[in-house]
């Protein structure tokens, strides 16, 4: 009786505008590990399926994924992407926008984890948005505890930069296509 092991099927996840070479890179790792049968999908792609986005083949979608460590933007039909971009810019840039921001501002030392809480609790594209919370962190010229309260419009800076560079990276990709995509 012959013994075998069965090596199942791989969709892989692909970053929007991978190049083949990277992606065959990556097919060379997969066959040294015994996988053969691999098919690759823009993750974009299933993002717009699991957003229960239009099934027609003829429908745009416009996409933009916020990740930590990068945002990919691009133009997709059912039938694959049309315009796309991934670039390393991500969540991570607007903690350390906000870390700065306290820093030379309010003379706050704090850490990303306490900035990635703040953008997510109060961070806000509303010049007047008044939410708060306070933080703890260290007095940056003398490095003693501090504690403060923190606003919405004392980040808004670094939310807004961060915010306009994303549109900007968006213009791109919409500037690309024509207009009969639109």
């Amino acid at each position: 009786r012959a013994s075998f092991e069965l090596k199942p099927d791989i969709l892989f996840l692909v970053t929007c505008g991978a190049t083949r070479e990277s992606i065959k890179n990556f097919e060379r790792v997969f066959n040294l590990a015994g996988y053969y049968n691999i098919d690759y999908a823009e993750s974009v792609s299933l993002a717009m399926v699991g957003a229960n986005g239009p099934r027609d083949n003829a429908s745009t979608s416009f996409i933009i994924d916020l990740g930590g460590s990068q945002t990919t933007v691009c133009a997709l039909t059912m039938q694959g992407v049309i315009s796309g971009v991934s670039a390393e810019y991500g969540g991570n840039v607007l903690n350390n926008l906000i870390v700065n921001q306290l820093k030379v501002e309010q003379n706050l030392s704090i850490s990303e984890n306490q900035a990635e809480e703040l953008k997510v609790k109060i961070a806000s594209l509303k010049e007047e948005d008044g939410t708060k919370m306070v933080v703890y962190g260290k007095d940056a010229s003398s490095s003693k505890p501090k504690t403060m309260q923190i606003s919405s419009q004392d980040i808004y800076d670094s939310v807004k930069t961060f915010a306009d560079k994303v549109i900007e990276i968006a213009n791109i990709i919409i500037t690309s296509l024509n207009e009969e995509t639109i």
